[in-house]
């Protein structure tokens, strides 16, 4: 489990058979004070892999900066790159993804609001003539604080 903030928008790959698969680079920070005394943050990155409809949404409503809590599982892979070089990868693979992030904070363009229909602004209506009704006075008993 993580909480975390994007450090990129979400990339997405899209395959024949029609699934997709996506990566998150997640940003998790914590603040201590080291022996001396002073003040200290460290950042760590984390690659979190997301699938199918998973991937989907992600692409479409987060961004680079959103916050997010993640549930998953750790994976370690290696492969060979380009230049030959042996690499290690360690991933966390997504089984659950809560967006931590207000919507309003999120772009427009990936989460489209409904549009709403602008309604003519009215001047505000003078009060009612009735009156309020009064509240009954208040007992000279001490209440009780019993709960029920």
């Amino acid at each position: 489990m993580i909480i975390g903030n994007l450090g990129m928008d979400p990339e997405i790959r899209h395959f024949e058979d029609g699934k997709s698969l996506g990566r998150l680079r997640v940003a998790t920070s914590e603040v201590f004070t080291d022996r001396f005394g002073e003040r200290r943050e460290r950042t760590e990155w984390h690659t979190v892999v997301v699938r199918n409809r998973l991937a989907e949404i992600c692409h479409k409503y987060l961004r680079k900066g959103s916050k997010i809590y993640v549930e998953g599982r750790i994976q370690y892979r290696e492969y060979t790159d380009n230049s030959g070089q042996q690499r290690f990868v360690t991933e966390i693979v997504a089984t659950n993804l809560t967006f931590l992030s207000p919507r309003a904070n999120r772009d427009e363009h990936y989460a489209p609001r409904p549009q709403q229909q602008a309604t003519p602004q009215t001047p505000a209506e003078p009060q009612a003539q009735n009156p309020a009704p009064e509240t009954p006075p208040a007992s000279e008993e001490p209440e009780d604080d019993l709960p029920f």
